[in-house]
């Protein structure tokens, strides 16, 4: 594969894979059920994924929709919010424009952080000169990975990947 933004998301998303079955455990139980430590992924049954890779897939969809950055991030973001609690397209509340809604997959939720989920749910976005909160967790920076791919001056780039992690995260 030469597809750099491509060879990015599968990357991330088979990382998060490995990753995601323990993220919430402690060293310990991942010491006790992995003694041989976490190196192999079962492609015979459906790989899981968590919230990251779903959101990194979410910003990438925004990005492909046209050069309205901002404002398709926070639509496409708002599209994922009803993926964490809807159980399918037809029972989403409002118009979506992603067309990632349309794989019934990722009408699942993976474990969503808190933050991204209450700021989504108010419909009011944050920007970095009046932040919507003061959370200093990793919702904005694990699904900003995309916007590096963007045919864009690097400038632009680093700006919209701090103004899209401020939609959400303060």
């Amino acid at each position: 594969m030469t597809n750099k933004p491509t060879n990015c998301l599968l990357g991330g998303a088979l990382g998060d894979s490995l990753g995601y079955p323990v993220e919430f455990s402690s060293y310990r139980e991942i010491q006790q059920n992995n003694p041989s430590g976490i190196t192999f992924i079962n492609f015979s049954e459906p790989v899981l994924i968590s919230d990251d890779t779903q959101m990194s897939l979410f910003t990438a969809s925004a990005l492909l929709i046209s050069d309205n950055y901002l404002t398709n991030l926070w639509d496409c973001y708002q599209d994922w919010l009803e993926t964490q609690w809807k159980t399918d397209k037809q029972s989403m509340t409002h118009k979506p424009v992603s067309k990632l809604v349309d794989f019934q997959e990722l009408f699942n939720s993976r474990e969503p952080g808190r933050t991204c989920l209450m700021t989504l749910a108010q419909q009011k976005p944050g920007n970095l000169q009046h932040p919507i909160n003061n959370s200093k967790g990793c919702g904005g920076i694990m699904r900003v990975a995309p916007i590096g791919f963007i045919d864009e001056d690097e400038n632009i780039i680093a700006q919209l990947g701090a103004e899209s992690s401020a939609l959400t995260h303060g």
